[in-house]
Order: C-alpha cells, then structure tokens, then sequence
C-alpha cells in the first residue's frame, strides 16, 4: 500500500495489457479496507538507496490544448492500494512494508497470487486462478478475478493478505480495479463508464459517465483517455482529468493523443512528480509533457515495448527491437538522459509488469498471446530468477 499527498494547485495530472487484449480496457474501481494503522508520514520511495534522484525538466514547443479552470482539492493523505505506475499494466504487481504480491503465470496455467518477502523469504502461492489489479491494504488484497474465459472483466474479490476469508464484493465483469482512499474505482466492461464503491461492496454508484478507457489517479484527479468527435467526420483520442471529489469539474489537458494502430487508444501512459509520460505505439519512442498539456517531446530514441517508472523518479524500459541481441533493460532519469544498460543476453521477449521494491517484474512472450512465465530482476539487473521455478521447488 502506498501514502501519497495531493498538493493545492496542481494541474498534473491497464493492464498488463498484452496488446492483444487491451481494447478498449476500463479502470475499475474498489474501496480497500477497513481504515487502517498506517504511517500516514511514509513517503513513497523504492527500497534501493543507490537510485539516483532525477528531476524532469521538460521544455519543449508548446502544443495547443484547451483548457480550462478546474477546483483544485485541499492538500491531504490519500492511500492507495498500489502504485500508480503497477496499475498501468492490470495490476500485476504489489508491495506494502514486509511483502510482495505478485500475480504467476506458467506457460497457460494461472497460479493467481502468490507472495514473497522483501528479504527474499517465504514464498506463498496464495492462489485463486486468473488474478488481476491487486490492491494491498493492512489487513486485505483486493482484486479483480477473471472467471469467465473470453472476458476481459471479472468479479471483484477481497481476501484476507494470508489467502483465507475470500469474499466477493460485487459480481459483473469489471476491470482496472483502483483502491483510493477509503472508495474502490473500477470500470464496467458493458459501458465503460467508471464506478465507485465503498471498501465493504457497498454504495455502489456510478463515478464517471463518459466510455473511459486506461485512468490513473494522481494528486486529487481521476486522469482517463477516451475518443471525441472531430470536424472530419472522424475522431481524435483525448486525455482529461476529473476532480475526485467532483467528478462534473473536467479538464480536457490534451487532445489527438497518438492512436494504436490496432486499437485505437493510447496503450500506456503514466504520470509522474506532475508530469505525463507515454508510449507511442507508431514509433515505439517515450513521450513526455506538463501536467496541463504543455511541452510536448520524445526523451530519447530508445524503442520501447514497455516501461516502469520508480518511486524515486527512475524509468526502466524493455526494448526487443534487436532480436539476435535478445531483451534489453535500460534505465534513465525523467529527461531521458543518463541512459544505462541494467540487463541484456537474455533471448525471450521480456515484458515488463510491475516494480516492487528493488525488483523489476516481467513476462515473457512466446508469441501469438501466450506468456511463458513471470520473473523478476533487481533493478541493477542481477539476480534474474523465473518465479515458477520457485513455484515448483515449493
């Protein structure tokens, strides 16, 4: 679980989606838990001190965007079931002080989620199948679970954090499950329109009206991708932010955002320290800009295919441009500089799922959807271990 601040006067601003399956993918949203004895003066940080502490400074041509007065909310503590960034790729990823909660995949079989300390111990297989956007409170995880074959969405689940006390909050096909404060979101894959409810199931309401795609939460606002009408007869995808404690102040920060050619929608895009980050799937290249829109520009020429941005202000990104080079992992500061190599050799394709304390997940593709397994590698790129083998050897 994480402890973030909303600052006055900001205007910053799923899963795992294998583009196969990201069409038109929804955030969901639930409530965690019961309140909980949490430090609300811990800040978030990655557990690895050798990071590098980088600040982005973006400055760029200006691109034109509407935009307009929005209420900015009062500074306060919100917890979050997971990070931000973990929530870009379906939640398969999570951390709080003492564990980390990953969702396991061998080959076709889904394992569901299993759990391992920070100090490398005590591997858990908790279990329970198709396994997607793990929240993780003091007391509970909260999940989506996919049961139905054929279906993006599924039910949503909570469980106490040992695996016992299952219970099912709400039954539907609901996907990107999101815990805010004391509310959980998560969209409905029949409209596409964003939910809220309280951490017990209850008060189960409609949050946001407009078909949403990918949404993140970020300093008071819900920030989502959808599609407009233009003046062509055709249509443009968007990037808008909804205020959290009033979802009618909208703000459109960007319009004609970079369309998959297979789907449609911007796949991944991230926010950061009040800044957006994007992958552009036409070039495969890192885009960044200002909160409100502005100060458009490519960070580097590295091709991506996926990529994570730490606690501490660090990307790490996996490009499988080169195929007789293999995957290769590299890490660098917000404004694309300092570009280092962490990992290479390796001849899978490596996806990147998540980061939980000095660890990088992925997965790894064999073609045509299916994925072979789930692994991590610390962010120095030592100690790169197939998470099933472990699994097995239980």
């Amino acid at each position: 679980m994480i402890i973030v601040n909303t600052v006055i006067g900001c205007t910053s601003s799923k899963e795992e989606f294998k583009l196969k399956e990201k069409q038109n993918l929804h955030n969901t949203v639930q409530e965690a838990t019961n309140s909980s004895n949490i430090d609300t003066t811990l800040k978030v940080k990655d557990n690895n001190s050798n990071e590098s502490e980088e600040k982005d400074k973006t400055s760029s041509a200006l691109i034109s965007n509407e935009i307009k007065t929005v209420y900015e909310p009062t500074s306060k503590s919100v917890l979050l079931g997971n990070s931000t960034c973990n929530y870009v790729y379906g939640g398969k990823v999570a951390t709080d002080k003492e564990w980390q909660y990953f969702r396991l995949g061998i080959l076709d079989k889904k394992v569901g989620i299993c759990k391992i300390r920070n100090d490398n111990t005590q591997f858990t297989a908790l279990g329970d199948g198709d396994i997607w956007d793990i929240n993780v409170t003091d007391k509970y995880l909260y999940y989506i679970k996919r049961d139905n074959f054929g279906f993006l969405g599924g039910n949503i689940y909570r469980i106490n954090k040992d695996g016992t006390g299952g219970t099912i909050l709400l039954k539907g096909e609901y996907l990107q499950l999101m815990l805010i404060g004391d509310y959980l979101y998560f969209s409905k894959e029949s409209d596409q329109k964003i939910y809220k409810m309280k951490k017990d199931g209850t008060g189960l309401k409609e949050f946001i009206s407009d078909n949403c795609d990918t949404f993140l939460y970020d300093n008071g606002f819900i920030f989502t991708t959808f599609l407009i009408k233009n003046g062509d007869g055709g249509q443009n995808l968007v990037l808008a932010k909804y205020d959290i404690d009033n979802p009618n102040k909208k703000v459109i920060i960007a319009k004609n955002l970079p369309r998959s050619s297979n789907f449609g929608y911007l796949l991944r895009f991230f926010i950061f320290n009040h800044t957006i980050f994007y992958i552009d799937e036409r070039d495969k290249h890192i885009y960044c800009m200002n909160g409100d829109g502005t100060a458009l520009k490519k960070l580097n020429n590295i091709k991506v295919d996926t990529m994570l941005i730490s606690q501490k202000g660090i990307i790490y990104c996996i490009s499988n441009e080169n195929i007789e080079a293999g995957s290769i992992i590299y890490s660098f500061g917000l404004d694309g500089k300092n570009v280092k190599k962490v990992f290479s050799g390796d001849y899978g394709y490596y996806y990147l799922t998540g980061i939980a304390g000095n660890y990088l997940y992925y997965e790894t593709e064999l073609g045509e959807g299916l994925v072979s397994d789930t692994g991590r590698i610390k962010i120095d790129g030592t100690d790169n271990e197939k998470l099933g083998d472990r699994f097995e050897s239980n």
